[in-house]
């Protein structure tokens, strides 16, 4: 007879088998191999550890390796061949565009409800569609003139975003707005900021220029572009852009309503009520109202003092801006702030280090974007400081920082 202990571990592994395996492997010969080994150290020391994904999950004593059954692991491995070779057999033109193996190593993921197939890469583990359903054929990106672009979600006027994979531009068709790319020529009526001596920052170098081929009246054009050169030397380039597009809404309006005037001195009060009224009708915002005023206000004011024209005065009056609200400052949650931080090793170590620095410092991102490379400070004490430029106040200053934040710093310096 044989021993008890043996008796018993052979009839522990019968019964795992006799109950997790399927009848294609409860045959005879398949009987010798009942007793579990380690896949690893061939240790027959192993216990039970809990299931994996419905399987049995056993434990190795010896090497502390886990593992299923290797009958149950060949089974899954046939199981997941034969969808590879289903996936292969339906879908012959399909291939994964992420990683681009030759081996074609891929299932079925899911199909949606409009018929379209989905594929899992085994490779890289990444879902794909079918090359030729890829990218929306009837959608061209304004940007390189290239069909390959997708569905990016709707804006918030209910239009649908696009999004090009060749250039990584984001654009909706039929914009109210025109596109203007980044290789526009520089003439007439279209100028490079860096020219009038803007600076611009390092982050914003996709967008440079001041295009006028908007402001249909002639007249208006040549005294707008007075203004804009008159005030580049004391605005930054966003406060320049936020008049160019004061100035288009206002051309657009005199476009539609007033077409018949040829010069400014036809502009009266009554004609700015009207405009008033315009603006209220297109749903702005109060702070979109004010700038579009504010600056109209500020072009006719530099025009009298500078002589380039001669206007009635005070067209546009204090009560005729509306009232902004003045919301309540939108924190970030502390079980998001929480979750974040228990997840941040999941970020690329570059962005990691950028989402602790504002975090402990409380910086806008462009002033994170353009720290410099030796932005720490240390003084006598021992005391370590952040050295930042606020670009919107220009100013310079020491941020007190924690040594746990000089240490992810230092790393991002080496």
């Amino acid at each position: 007879m044989k021993p008890k202990k043996e008796q018993a571990k052979n009839k522990h592994s019968l019964q795992v088998i006799q109950s997790n395996l399927e009848t294609e492997i409860k045959q005879p010969e398949y009987l010798d191999d009942l007793v579990i080994r380690c896949s690893k150290c061939s240790s027959e020391n192993i216990v039970k550890h809990g299931k994996a994904r419905g399987k049995p999950l056993f434990k190795c004593k010896h090497c502390e390796k886990f593992f299923i059954h290797p009958l149950l692991a060949e089974q899954s491995q046939r199981r997941k061949q034969a969808l590879i070779e289903e996936a292969r057999i339906k879908h012959p033109d399909a291939y994964c565009y992420h990683c681009h193996s030759d081996q074609r190593n891929f299932t079925i993921y899911k199909v949606s409800k409009t018929g379209k197939t989905r594929f899992y890469c085994i490779d890289c583990k990444k879902t794909f569609t079918e090359p030729e359903k890829r990218f929306i054929v009837d959608v061209i990106c304004p940007r390189c003139n290239k069909c390959e672009c997708r569905k990016n979600g709707t804006s918030a006027s209910g239009k649908q975003k696009y999004y090009c994979f060749s250039c990584r531009c984001k654009f909706v068709e039929n914009p109210s707005r025109k596109y203007y790319g980044i290789n526009l020529p520089i003439g007439e009526d279209v100028w490079d900021a860096r020219e009038l001596g803007v600076k611009i920052p390092v982050y914003k170098k996709s967008h440079t220029k001041f295009v006028f081929t908007e402001i249909e009246q002639p007249w208006l054009k040549d005294l707008v572009k007075k203004f804009i050169k008159f005030r580049a030397t004391t605005r930054a380039f966003g406060t320049l852009n936020s008049y160019m597009m004061a100035f288009k809404r206002f051309s657009q309006f005199l476009n539609d309503n007033h077409p018949f005037i040829g010069n400014i001195n036809q502009i009266n009060r009554e004609l700015i009520i009207e405009y008033i009224h315009y603006l209220n009708q297109q749903n702005f915002k109060p702070q979109t109202v004010i700038s579009h005023l504010g600056a109209i206000k500020l072009f006719f004011e530099d025009g009298d003092i500078n002589g380039w024209f001669k206007i009635t005065p005070h067209l546009i009056r204090l009560e005729d801006y509306p009232k902004s609200k003045k919301p309540l400052p939108r924190y970030i949650p502390e079980e998001v702030i929480k979750q974040l931080n228990q997840h941040i090793y999941k970020l690329p170590k570059q962005l990691m280090r950028m989402v602790l620095v504002l975090q402990e410092c409380g910086l806008r991102i462009g002033e994170a974007l353009t720290l410099s490379f030796d932005c720490l400070r240390q003084d006598t004490q021992g005391d370590w400081f952040l050295f930042i430029t606020r670009h919107k106040i220009k100013k310079e200053q020491n941020i007190p920082i924690s040594r746990e934040l000089v240490a992810v710093i230092q790393e991002q310096q080496q």
